[in-house]
């Protein structure tokens, strides 16, 4: 079960809320395989740990790593301050990745706009 946490904060603090913009880096070879962005970035990669991603590719490429005893590492590469367009700070970090070709998420790219928070 999944406890409603937003609802029991007031606008300022919410306000204050920053946004981590991180990367998942295979642990062997220190390459950047996605990039998220999250308020809860721990929560979220224990998520993206256990398989349970809404991409079949990153959950894929998750149980890849554990057949070969490794799993993902977790680098923050950004904190958006309040107030600061998290989505814009995916899309530079996104876009900044992207030439390696081996982004499992292309879509904030591809599209020049993100959404989720």
């Amino acid at each position: 079960m999944v406890e409603n946490h937003w609802s029991s904060l007031s606008s300022q603090d919410i306000r204050e809320i920053r946004v981590v913009i991180y990367a998942l880096v295979e642990s062997d070879t220190g390459l950047v395989r996605y990039i998220g962005r999250s308020h809860s970035p721990a929560s979220r990669f224990t998520l993206h740990r256990g398989g349970r991603h809404t991409s079949p590719r990153i959950a894929r490429w998750v149980a890849e790593l554990g057949m070969r005893g490794e799993s993902p590492v977790l680098k923050i590469l950004e904190t958006v301050p309040a107030g600061q367009d998290s989505a814009q700070a995916e899309l530079r970090a996104l876009e900044e990745h992207a030439a390696s070709g081996l982004l499992l998420n292309t879509v904030g790219v591809d599209r020049k706009a993100r959404t989720r928070a």
